[in-house]
């Protein structure tokens, strides 16, 4: 009678073992598959940017009043400059009334003394900076002066008593008032530069503050977003490489229980084998 060989065993055997390195083939690619899907994901939640509309609007803000820093800076440059223009105006103003003397009589000196004084108030009214801020008033302080450049160029005295000058004395005094007042304005527009200049600089740290904080909230919804992708793709990961060591442990069951069982040498049972 011709013995039977079973190839049962063999064959499972042979399973098993081209098994491992065909699973651990598409074990890799199948991790680099979703490897490369986690990183798009990451990708994904790197460039979101959460509230885009308020981040937008914060920075062109933001933007809009960096810009207008400089500008008031130089503004209350400009007005400082312009206060002691019109303080050394208004001196000569009063330099110019006095040049009559204090006496009644006007000497043909003091006339000259005069006419020397009203060319300096001339000229030093003529290079008056003219400059503005469109959210700040000024009065016009300096429109104001300039338009009585003519008139203070046509003031002449004559030799003879104070009251021969009186209109001229007059016109003086007149100016040299209106210096005063324009001098009154640009001290209080001073002080509304200097206000605009704090507000814009407080309004800035605010928007840089806002900014940060949404900046910190986005960074910690990305970072716990991450954390949740990384921790589902790996958990991906494990299941398949769990499901691949219950098979393979399945086949190595499967051969072993295939192989048949031999009493041991010297056992009692050999001799019906």
């Amino acid at each position: 009678m011709a013995e039977f060989t079973s190839f049962g065993p063999t064959l499972a055997e042979l399973g098993g073992a081209f098994a491992k390195p065909a699973f651990e083939l598409r074990f890799n690619q199948l991790q680099n598959t979703i490897t490369r899907r986690l990183n798009d994901e990451i990708q994904k939640v790197n460039d979101t940017l959460g509230d885009r509309a308020t981040i937008e609007s914060l920075r062109r803000e933001g933007v809009k009043l960096a810009e207008g820093l400089p500008v008031i800076e130089q503004y209350v440059v400009h007005v400082k400059n312009s206060f002691s223009q019109l303080t050394d105006l208004y001196g000569d103003a009063q330099a110019l009334f006095d040049s009559l003397g204090d006496d009644d009589t006007v000497t043909a000196d003091e006339v000259a003394a005069f006419n020397a004084q009203r060319d300096v108030v001339v000229e030093k009214l003529n290079n008056l900076w003219l400059f503005a801020h469109p959210d700040i008033e000024n009065g016009d302080v300096v429109i104001n002066l300039k338009s009585q450049l003519e008139a203070i160029e046509g003031l002449t005295a004559v030799a003879g008593t104070k009251a021969d000058n009186q209109a001229t004395l007059d016109a003086v005094v007149a100016f040299r008032d209106d210096v005063g007042v324009g001098q009154d304005v640009t001290t209080t527009t001073l002080g509304t530069a200097f206000q605009l200049r704090e507000t814009i600089t407080a309004d800035m740290s605010e928007v840089q503050a806002e900014l940060l904080e949404i900046t910190q909230v986005e960074q910690s919804r990305k970072i716990q977003e991450l954390e949740e992708l990384k921790e589902r793709y790996a958990t991906i990961l494990s299941a398949i490489s769990l499901s691949f060591e219950v098979n393979s442990e399945f086949a190595a069951n499967v051969a072993n229980s295939l192989k048949p069982v031999l009493p041991e040498p010297g056992s009692v049972l050999n001799l019906f084998t």
